[in-house]
């Protein structure tokens, strides 16, 4: 008997520790695609300022990023060392559900928020920048009373928010891809919910997408306001920011629709993002009829400060976005799980 309860308590304890490690190493997986997300926003960002043009900002961005993932794969398989030259290394040096290694995920957040401030430390020299551009003043908002410096805000956050919206949107499709890899049946044949499984996506999406957004806010405050003789004011940042949660939510829940009724079309969602960046951030620049960048929902929200706030609008996107959960919801519920 007492070899037994031996036995049985060996088998609580290791079905504990298998536990813990599964748990850690689940939290660890999220953050490392969280702080990846945020590297590379902040190196778009920081590219951003050393480009004279568009198609500078877009293909700096992706010729790092295909950098460093050919270094981490050099690396791989020549040279360890080489693959720590590469944030892609970093990120694996986590050992994910192996030994759990949290430091690589502090060092990809801390480089993250260094190369995110250098984007705000240049709002000190907007004024004399832009005056002398006249491309650049075409793609801001007029508002009268306000400097170029806070109409260069309203793009800047309609940018931010859009860049914020692409790794909520990987959370949320993630749930299909575990579906194509029939990972989702395992949960869905046991006591676990339709509802549950697709609803603790989209909780982690969101609270994501706002956790992205406020801090682009705070690295850009914190950088902006000693660069500037006259600091904006933090609520001015906030409500620019904030104000585009709602045109953030209708991606999320327009994925959750595709998921649960159409989920052989959910790769659709990135071509609309793509094309809400091109008429919202180009749209100006390029004379586009206004009805363009209105089909987007980061064309429908106002642009603060530069534009007056519109409770009844921004209300609207949201209940919008209420309702596209909700038949997403029930599209998932009903139809059959296959991969």
């Amino acid at each position: 008997m007492s070899i037994c309860k031996c036995h049985l308590r060996y088998f609580i304890l290791l079905s504990l520790n298998i536990f813990k490690k599964k748990t850690l190493g689940s939290l660890l997986y999220g953050a490392a695609l969280g702080a990846t997300g945020i590297f590379f926003t902040a190196c778009t960002l920081l590219f951003a300022q050393l480009s004279e043009n568009a198609r500078g900002t877009i293909g700096q961005p992706f010729t790092f990023l295909v950098a460093a993932y050919l270094l981490r794969a050099i690396g791989d398989v020549s040279n360890e060392i080489l693959s720590w030259l590469s944030p892609f290394g970093w990120i694996l040096g986590t050992e994910v559900y192996v030994n759990n290694i949290w430091w690589p995920i502090a060092l990809t957040v801390e480089i993250s928020f260094v190369l995110g401030a250098s984007y705000g430390s240049v709002f000190g020299d907007l004024e004399t920048f832009f005056s002398n551009i006249e491309m650049m003043t075409n793609l801001l908002k007029s508002g009268d009373g306000l400097s170029l410096t806070e109409q260069f805000l309203s793009m800047l956050m309609s940018v931010l928010s859009m860049m914020c919206t692409i790794p909520t949107l990987m959370i949320m499709l993630k749930l299909k891809a575990e579906e194509k890899r029939n990972r989702t049946e395992h949960l869905l044949s046991r006591a676990v919910s339709h509802t549950k499984v697709m609803g603790s996506y989209l909780f982690l999406s969101i609270v994501f997408g706002f956790v992205m957004l406020f801090l682009a806010l705070i690295g850009l405050w914190s950088a902006a306001s000693p660069a500037m003789e006259d600091p904006i004011s933090f609520e001015m940042m906030f409500e620019a920011a904030m104000v585009y949660l709602p045109a953030i939510s209708i991606m999320i829940d327009l994925a959750v629709l595709l998921i649960g009724l159409f989920p052989h079309l959910t790769g659709m969602i990135w071509l609309y993002l793509g094309y809400s960046f091109f008429v919202v951030y180009l749209g100006g620049l390029l004379k586009l009829p206004e009805w363009m960048e209105k089909l987007s929902p980061f064309g429908q929200i106002p642009q603060l400060p530069a534009e007056e706030m519109n409770g009844l609008k921004v209300s609207m996107l949201t209940c919008i976005a209420a309702i596209l959960m909700l038949i997403g919801f029930i599209g998932y519920k009903k139809r059959d799980i296959t991969g």
